[in-house]
């Protein structure tokens, strides 16, 4: 339930808040921001307050706030605008706009050139249509907390509110009376603490136990598998026996021996899957009973904006348990060759390199080559002719050399240090 505009009166005949400094700028959320203010007039004459302006559904208010509001792990656009352009800056006015549930907060700020510039902060409290806009003195909008493209809530629109007013309704409204001490602020705070809609504690630790619970179901459905894995593998003992059966029931024939092969085969898998299956087990057990603990920290937490942040930025655990079954597969095998390497022998994988630098000498000599040629077509004149034979002639025995090196050297030789000190043959120019 939002505030009626009675309410909306009196939290700020109680803010006081005219003449007061604005300090700094705390968003936690998209639609919550805190004002940090320091007050001017009396009795609270330099008192440090923190107004709270939400435009969530349901939860839309201004009030001052209590409890700690933490900070938003990364600076949020609305924020740092308010940020460079009303901190430092002093309130010389706030009121209500008529019954219309829009709070106009006028604000100066000196400037280093010695001009004082105002804006006009509007904050609209109703249900379906909360907004936090700011213009300046002619009503152009600078910014707003939820920009609003068809309503003309953007920057460079006009909004005057001034002009016009919400339809009046012929119910009669009044301040409710809420439990607890203190002022109205105070209890408006407690209030929608406990039951404001998405920003209330039993909303959120609702969905902190949606996440952790979930979570939990997964992991202990992965480990009941795992427990059934390890019951199967623990009898690969047997395996072993019935191998070592074979060869000693019906002897050392071939087709024995291959059966006995068999099972030793299989008893070696299982006997190592088994290790790794505990292992997970082991792991998984431990990030149940973190994602348990994490869950009872959660539900004991008493303030419901760092509950909504550590909900928001991903401190609850909400994510699978990546055990053996559940690994993401290689979305790009091609680029982790790894593996396949590790299963070539020496022999093949030097093969593989000889082969690959043999090609790359063909591909280099044979490309300069074909420049010389080209070369020797544009030419003219004898002894330019001779002397473009004679370099094409040189490097087709250089080809050569290094193809018959290539059928003898290990894949070490390619490296260009050691193509630098290979001796070249004595090559004798062709015509």
């Amino acid at each position: 339930m939002s505030l009626n505009w009675k309410e909306i009166n009196l939290i700020l005949e109680e803010l006081n808040l005219n003449g007061a400094q604005i300090q700094s700028i705390v968003q936690s959320a998209y639609d919550v921001i805190v004002l940090r203010l320091r007050t001017r007039a009396s009795p609270n004459k330099g008192e440090t307050k923190q107004v709270l302006v939400s435009i969530s559904s349901g939860a839309c208010r201004i009030n001052e706030t209590f409890r700690a509001v933490p900070k938003s792990d990364k600076p949020l656009r609305f924020a740092q605008f308010l940020s460079s352009k009303i901190v430092n800056g002093w309130i010389t006015e706030i009121s209500q706009l008529g019954d219309n549930r829009i709070v106009r907060i006028v604000v100066k700020r000196a400037e280093a050139d010695g001009e004082a510039n105002y804006f006009r902060l509007y904050i609209r409290l109703w249900s379906n249509a909360a907004n936090f806009i700011v213009t300046d003195e002619n009503g152009t909008i600078l910014d707003a907390m939820r920009r609003q493209p068809k309503r003309g809530e953007i920057t460079g629109g006009s909004y005057k509110p001034e002009n016009f007013s919400e339809p009046s309704l012929k119910r009669e409204f009044s301040v409710r009376v809420l439990n607890g001490e203190g002022s109205f602020n105070k209890k408006i705070d407690e209030f929608y603490a406990a039951q404001g809609g998405t920003l209330s504690l039993e909303a959120l630790r609702e969905q902190a136990r949606r996440n952790c619970e979930g979570s939990i179901g997964k992991i202990a459905a992965a480990l009941e598998k795992l427990r059934e894995k390890e019951v199967s593998f623990a009898n690969a003992e047997q395996l072993k026996i019935r191998g070592d059966e074979i060869l000693s029931s019906i002897g050392n024939d071939k087709n024995s021996v291959k059966m006995a092969q068999g099972f030793y085969e299989q008893y070696k898998k299982e006997k190592n899957a088994l290790a790794e299956i505990q292992r997970e087990i082991t792991q998984g057990e431990q990030e149940l009973k973190d994602i348990t603990e994490r869950l009872e920290r959660l539900l004991a937490e008493t303030n419901p904006l760092i509950l909504a942040k550590l909900l928001r930025t991903g401190s609850t655990p909400g994510m699978q348990p990546r055990l053996s079954f559940q690994k993401k597969k290689n979305r790009a095998p091609g680029l982790h060759s790894n593996a396949a390497i590790g299963r070539l022998s020496w022999e093949e994988m030097q093969t593989k390199t000889m082969n690959f630098y043999a090609v790359l000498l063909k591909v280099t000599i044979f490309g300069c080559m074909q420049e010389i040629i080209t070369a020797h077509m544009c030419l003219s004149g004898k002894e330019q002719v001779s002397q473009c034979r004679l370099t094409f002639c040189l490097t087709r025995e250089i080809l050569q050399f290094f193809i018959q090196r290539a059928e003898t050297m290990p894949p070490v030789i390619y490296s260009t240090r050691r193509l630098n000190t290979c001796a070249a043959p004595k090559m004798v120019p062709k015509d």
